[in-house]
């Protein structure tokens, strides 16, 4: 009844995934959505249909953290942001998708058992008896295999054991559908943890003070301190790739459950010649593995846009022209040539730019502006100190000198 009083306003029913009102993972919702519109429509048109479902969820900005390379400063200059391959990133559980593999063998195997004439009534050198095959058919897989519950042992040594005492055709025979079962196994995990999805990612600070606070990502991911980071504007319509960007902006999910594939799902994928043809379940799962992570990185309060392989060709040597740049926060350590650099193209561009400093009194940085003039007094201030400390008069006054016309040129 006063449901109502705890809302915000929102342009949806609190039952849409499209409300910020909305109980739940939005983003799994979207996903499911997603997926099944590109199926049935395409990814250009289902772009167009999604463009606005994220609206209400969509933060006024997201930070990036860079590292002080070429690469960085090219990608802020060039107004563009690089995206990596999930396979590239450092902690090796993201973007995994766990799968029931053994389970897929163990009914590959089966399968193969019965359909190649290979299972009888009784027991022959070359055939299971109905016995034998109920035996291995209720057996545990690999890995899952408990003494406690009663197992004799898992599957794949009662099946050795079994056709030990066969004959060497059906031993042979055997061999040949285990070996083809791996071959169509890793197939098939190859296929799904080698989508060529490009990913991005980024942090969703609600204030300065949380970029001040969070070290532990300026020493992860702004190379201990010495890189910097780009507070992002998300006025997405006035890019030339607003459908692909805010369709591919999601937030991360932390959990300690990770996403797996079932048996259902491995059966579900097909095996064309060289190429795997996935399924709307599947693929869903797939992608809803590259948002989600460890709950113990959730100190990242990560985004990730993510680009499909449906979206390569508006990406050159993966960068994707990207949103404007608010702000620039630069490392308490950094480079003095590439502060200089930065803030020199900041001020050309017209965007904020700050340096962190290290408090005295707290594990934190604060924030304070910098522009090239302040660089020059501050520089300028620096060496005279340094001059100060010349005991002999004749070569520190030569030296002030030369301070001073140098800084008044």
């Amino acid at each position: 009844m006063y449901k109502f009083l705890f809302e915000k306003e929102s342009a949806h029913p609190s039952e849409s995934f499209k409300s910020r009102n909305f109980k739940g993972k939005w983003q799994k919702k979207f996903i499911d959505e997603f997926v099944d519109s590109v199926f049935k429509f395409g990814i250009d048109k289902t772009q167009e249909i999604f463009f606005n479902a994220s609206n209400e969820h969509l933060p006024s900005y997201l930070y990036k953290f860079f590292p002080p390379t070429i690469h960085s400063l090219s990608s802020i200059q060039n107004k563009n942001i690089f995206l990596s391959s999930p396979k590239d990133f450092n902690d090796p559980f993201d973007s995994y998708i766990c799968m029931d593999d053994q389970a897929y063998i163990k009914f590959y195997i089966l399968d193969a058992i019965e359909n190649n004439g290979l299972k009888s009534k009784k027991s022959t050198p070359d055939t299971l008896s109905e016995n034998e095959f109920e035996t291995l058919k209720y057996s545990p897989i690999q890995g899952r295999y408990r003494e406690e519950l009663g197992h004799s042992d898992d599957f794949q040594r009662i099946l050795y054991r079994i056709c030990e005492e066969k004959s060497k055709q059906f031993y042979f025979k055997l061999n040949s559908i285990s070996v083809s079962a791996e071959r169509d196994k890793d197939k098939k995990v190859n296929a799904i943890r080698n989508l060529p999805f490009r990913i991005t990612c980024f942090s969703n600070f609600t204030n300065e003070e949380e970029l001040e606070t969070n070290t532990t990502m300026w020493s992860h991911y702004a190379q201990s301190h010495t890189g910097f980071c780009v507070k992002y504007s998300l006025n997405i319509e006035n890019s030339i790739y607003s459908n692909i960007i805010k369709c591919g902006l999601l937030p991360v999910i932390y959990t300690s459950r990770v996403p797996k594939l079932t048996l259902q799902d491995f059966k579900k994928i097909k095996l064309e010649a060289e190429d795997v043809k996935l399924t709307p379940s599947v693929l869903k799962k797939a992608y809803k593995a590259l948002i989600t992570k460890s709950k113990f990185w959730s100190y990242e309060n990560e985004w990730r846009l993510i680009i499909s392989k449906d979206n390569e060709i508006q990406m050159s040597s993966n960068t994707i022209p990207f949103l404007n740049i608010d702000a620039i926060y630069l490392g308490c350590k950094i480079d003095q040539n590439i502060k200089k650099s930065i803030v020199k193209f900041a001020e050309t561009e017209g965007i904020c730019i700050f340096e962190a400093v290290q408090s005295d009194e707290q594990f934190k940085l604060y924030f304070r502006e910098i522009s090239t003039k302040k660089l020059k007094i501050n520089e300028f201030y620096s060496k005279l100190y340094e001059c100060n400390r010349i005991k002999d008069e004749n070569i520190k006054n030569r030296k002030m000198r030369l301070i001073k016309e140098t800084f008044d040129s």
